[in-house]
């Protein structure tokens, strides 16, 4: 393998979480035959200022840190991206556990000559016991995007039982979360919290859009830009679930945002504008609910949802 530079980028303001992330990333990562820089984001915004722990800087004196006190995914990658020029960027979540090939093996499949258009791939996501954590998807029409919006999908179940079923209705083989995961193959997109990515495609693309549009706006202009975007099966990595985000009270402004950039950039405007009208509706309920409720956080965060889609997601520039 000829000498390779890989840029990881990780964004916290959990230093538990990401002390474990790191620790099993050089572990499982030493004499690979390539050089690894991890730059890191410490956010931490309305917790007592940014103050980076120094017992982490300690720890880990070769991770190239910086602070920042915006919050918002794309905003802060962008802040690690802008200036990259690696081979590959793997940009990670910080709950995740590397295992052995985690790296390695995505990296081989992708210096193949066979696969220099492959511009982004994901890998297999276990779950802490082992378990699959399906991690596929279409790209959103607009009932995928009411029912994620609405919490509604979140009541589906994730049965393997149902994997023949979907297949049946042309929805395995990477078109959903209902299958086995057990092969290597083109997909629509996948789940943001490891995607490798090919330098070249990188400066291709483009960063992130900091309107809210998180990977699937910006996997989908991967596609645009004739880059294929694939699932590995073999390397795998273990994500713990989303540990920090599910912790965050503004996660309910993460769907609206990332749904109406979406539709607003690559959907016709008659789907963005329903989409738009319906968010009106469920979040002006939702507001008015929590209220009767005295459900006051819920409440100012259902608002802040709500004028987003008032006012619309910003045209691209």
């Amino acid at each position: 393998m000829r000498n390779i530079s890989i840029i990881v980028t990780v964004v916290t303001s959990n230093e538990a979480i990401v002390r474990d992330c790191l620790e099993t990333l050089y572990q499982h990562n030493r004499n690979l035959g390539y050089s690894l820089q991890v730059r890191l984001v410490w956010n931490a915004p309305g917790r007592g200022g940014p103050g980076l722990p120094a017992a982490l800087a300690q720890a880990y004196p070769q991770v190239i840190m910086q602070e920042s006190t915006t919050s918002g995914f794309e905003y802060n990658q962008n802040l690690i991206l802008k200036d990259a020029s690696a081979d590959y960027l793997l940009i990670i979540n910080d709950d995740l556990v590397f295992k052995d090939g985690s790296i390695s093996k995505a990296i081989s499949y992708l210096e193949k000559p066979e696969n220099q258009g492959v511009g982004i791939a994901g890998i297999r996501l276990l779950n802490p016991d082992g378990s699959l954590q399906p991690s596929t998807y279409s790209f959103p029409g607009l009932m995928r995007a009411v029912l994620a919006i609405s919490d509604l999908r979140s009541l589906l179940p994730l049965s393997p039982r149902l994997f023949p079923l979907a297949k049946e209705l042309g929805l395995g083989g990477g078109r959903s979360r209902y299958w086995d995961h057990d092969k290597t193959c083109e997909v629509d997109m996948f789940r943001g919290s490891y995607m490798l990515v090919r330098g070249a495609a990188f400066r291709d693309v483009g960063l992130f859009d900091e309107s809210g549009g998180q990977e699937t706006e910006w996997i989908y202009r991967f596609h645009r830009c004739g880059w294929k975007v694939v699932f590995l099966h073999e390397p795998e990595i273990i994500h713990l679930g989303s540990a920090t985000v599910s912790k965050d009270p503004g996660r309910m402004l993460i769907s609206p945002k990332t749904f109406l950039t979406f539709f607003q950039r690559h959907k016709g405007p008659l789907e963005y504008w329903l989409l738009r009208a319906w968010c009106l509706v469920f979040y002006r309920l939702t507001y008015y609910r929590a209220r009767l409720a005295n459900d006051l956080n819920h409440a100012a965060l259902a608002e802040q949802a709500f004028q987003f889609a008032r006012q619309g997601a910003k045209p691209t520039r």
